[in-house]
């Protein structure tokens, strides 16, 4: 189905509308005041459009091919692997993990934050660990917002907390 709107200049959608041709407004915004096609209709249709349905398919009962067509746009990924990732979370065979290789974690020891980089992540029949680059320290997903953080200041406040749970 082709368009009948588009980007202009970055900011706004102006209408390609067959009427719109005619008048002065094509190419450059409307120019007419109050025109309805730049403003609700040329929002609602360009809404409309970015569904990449075509009119049949709007009318049609919503299939499983349509929800995971306007799923994997929504998401920037293709339907295949919206498809895929969905089969392998059925049979189980799906993880999500807290971070990835790469990652840099961090955990308070004595008093200061320490940060560490995540080099390995293994996954076992019962449990998953995640290592840290430079020592043979692991920590399992669910530690993180517990002993071991995504962010310093997650790590900090944390830190803050067992320091006036140990003065008070």
């Amino acid at each position: 189905m082709e368009r009948l709107t588009e980007w202009n200049g970055g900011q706004t959608r102006h209408a390609y509308y067959p009427r719109c041709f005619k008048a002065p407004c094509y190419g450059d915004g409307c120019k007419i005041n109050d025109c309805p096609f730049e403003t609700a209709v040329c929002e609602r249709l360009a809404a409309y459009e970015d569904t990449g349905l075509t009119p049949e398919e709007i009318k049609a009962p919503f299939t499983e091919d349509t929800m995971i067509n306007l799923a994997a746009q929504a998401l920037g990924v293709e339907p295949s692997r919206i498809r895929e990732l969905a089969e392998a979370d059925k049979d189980g065979r799906c993880i999500v993990l807290p971070c990835k290789v790469g990652d840099t974690v961090y955990f308070a020891l004595i008093g200061r934050i320490i940060e560490k980089q995540v080099f390995s992540i293994v996954s076992f029949s019962n449990s998953t660990r995640i290592y840290c680059g430079g020592t043979s320290e692991y920590f399992r997903p669910e530690d993180i917002g517990k002993t071991f953080f995504l962010t310093r200041e997650e790590a900090e406040r944390a830190m803050q907390e067992m320091e006036g749970k140990k003065d008070g």
